[in-house]
């Protein structure tokens, strides 16, 4: 029962949508059917993979799809669990939180279970700047998606978009920007709007 507490019913859509479709079991299938680039289908950077995933929960709830509000609510608190890692992941990195403090952080602002926090904690330290890639993905993706909107003007379509981003693999969403021919206008270290800038 202890392995239990911490997951919900209501968080198996939210995973199905981060895992499979339209998240990572999309964007991996997409990059296998590659011709001509095998490095890309072998090569994956988590700022787009992870990204991506992030992305897709999102964009598939804000479409009505997660009608109900418990889902809704599991997927709004992963995503304040995923903030919460870009502060711990940074704050361990650079010597200014501790393991234990990374976890009651994680316990006290994102309301994970200790016994999953200390899993998540270990695994933030093993592997440095995975923790925030998903957050931070989600950010640069939505930038282009703003920018390709605006370079589209009205003959902007949604699913174009998605065809032609996953066409590249999962390599760094900056160097997917260029393939798109969307220049980055925004000044280094200015924040999506969205995001509040």
């Amino acid at each position: 029962q202890s392995l239990q507490k911490g997951h919900t019913r209501a968080g198996i859509v939210v995973t199905a949508l981060h895992e499979t479709y339209p998240g990572h079991h999309l964007q991996v299938v997409r990059a296998g059917q590659l011709r001509g680039h095998k490095l890309r289908g072998l090569f994956q950077s988590s700022l787009f993979s992870q990204g991506w995933a992030l992305y897709s929960e999102e964009m598939i709830c804000e479409s009505g799809y997660c009608e109900d509000d418990r889902v809704r609510m599991f997927q709004l608190k992963d995503l304040l669990w995923r903030a919460c890692r870009v502060i711990i992941d940074v704050g361990i990195q650079t010597g200014k939180m501790g393991f234990n403090e990374a976890i009651s952080f994680l316990v006290r602002k994102a309301h994970v279970e200790r016994q999953h926090a200390v899993a998540d904690v270990r695994r933030y330290c093993a592997d440095p700047t995975r923790p925030m890639s998903g957050v931070v993905g989600k950010v640069l993706i939505e930038e282009l998606l703003e920018d390709y909107k605006a370079a589209q003007g009205n003959s902007f379509d949604l699913k174009t978009f998605h065809d032609e981003l996953l066409s590249h693999g999962a390599i760094p969403i900056e160097l997917i920007r260029m393939e798109m021919g969307i220049p980055n206008t925004r000044p280094v270290g200015r924040r999506n709007r969205r995001h509040g800038s």
